[in-house]
């Protein structure tokens, strides 16, 4: 009698579990207006069991079933956009100063407004456009949207491959600059048409902050915008929702995602920070930012790879 109570009171709350997932995950589907048959449900709960694991850890940021949730890190970020180390400008030299205990170019109305790059798959062409157009205004010129479009277009090695540009900001230079993204548009798949449209702004090329260097990081984004590359391989990054993003399972070297580092702080908890800008739409992370761990050995490889335009 005994072990047949315990027996029913299992399969009881088994099937509560499971009742209380499927209407999770119908809510999820609706919110994010995805249909059930594009969806491994599986992925979906085994996220969802992440998730939930994650936040009840004490952890310094929180991770949330956001759009990305019915996916792993690998369907989101492609083999093809990993970055091997190269140099791709002249050196940045570290000049003697002390930057500001906090920066946020944002404040300054320097940085145009998150974009999502959707299937696009090509991180790199929006960081850079948006580190151009940042480098504009702070110059004195009017804050545009740059076109990513336009350097994924007529930059890329191979167009429509989804690999990076080995030098995005002297190849806007050698075009001729950079134009608008309202202005730029596509006649044809991956073949460049900047002939049709006025760019509203050049520079020169780009320089490199010298590689892991975290404090020449800081005294590069005191004067403006710069452009990293980091490991985004981890269901950590893929459902960020807020706080100090630290993940001890990033490497230094495995590159294969490109944001914009817009300035820095520190939290009330005193955990310092990187304020970086993604291309995933202002519904993910803290309205399409994410704050990550700042000198903390390089974390996610932060200062592997930055440069900027000049």
């Amino acid at each position: 009698m005994f072990a047949t109570w315990c027996l029913i009171v299992s399969i009881s709350c088994l099937t509560s579990v499971i009742a209380k997932d499927v209407v999770h995950f119908d809510k999820w589907l609706d919110e994010q207006g995805i249909s059930a048959d594009s969806v491994d449900y599986e992925t979906w709960k085994a996220n969802l069991e992440y998730v939930e694991m994650h936040n009840r850890g004490g952890h310094s940021f929180t991770v949330t079933m956001n759009k990305f949730a019915h996916l792993t890190p690998k369907d989101l970020i492609k083999e093809v956009n990993i970055v091997r180390h190269q140099h791709t400008g002249d050196d940045h030299v570290v000049v003697d100063q002390v930057p500001p205990e906090s920066v946020d170019w944002r404040t300054k109305g320097v940085v145009t407004p998150v974009r999502n790059e959707g299937k696009q798959e090509s991180s790199h062409s929006f960081s850079a456009a948006d580190a151009i157009s940042s480098y504009i205004a702070i110059n004195g010129g009017k804050l545009v949207e740059g076109s990513a479009l336009e350097i994924t277009d007529c930059c890329h090695y191979h167009p429509c491959s989804g690999r990076f540009v080995e030098n995005a900001f002297k190849c806007v230079h050698d075009i001729g600059g950079l134009c608008a993204a309202a202005g730029y548009h596509r006649e044809h798949e991956c073949a460049c048409n900047n002939a049709t449209c006025t760019p509203f702004g050049t520079v020169n090329g780009s320089r490199m902050v010298p590689k892991d260097n975290e404090q020449a990081l800081e005294i590069a984004v005191a004067q403006q915008p710069v452009q990293v590359f980091v490991d985004a391989n981890n269901p950590s990054f893929m459902m960020y929702k807020s706080g100090v993003y630290y993940e001890p399972n990033c490497t230094t070297t495995r590159l294969d995602h490109s944001m914009l580092v817009v300035g820095y702080g520190k939290a009330s908890t005193g955990e310092e920070y990187w304020i970086v800008k993604n291309s995933w739409g202002a519904n993910w992370g803290m309205h399409g930012y994410i704050q990550m761990a700042k000198n903390k050995n390089n974390n996610c490889g932060i200062a592997s790879q930055a440069d900027y335009p000049y």
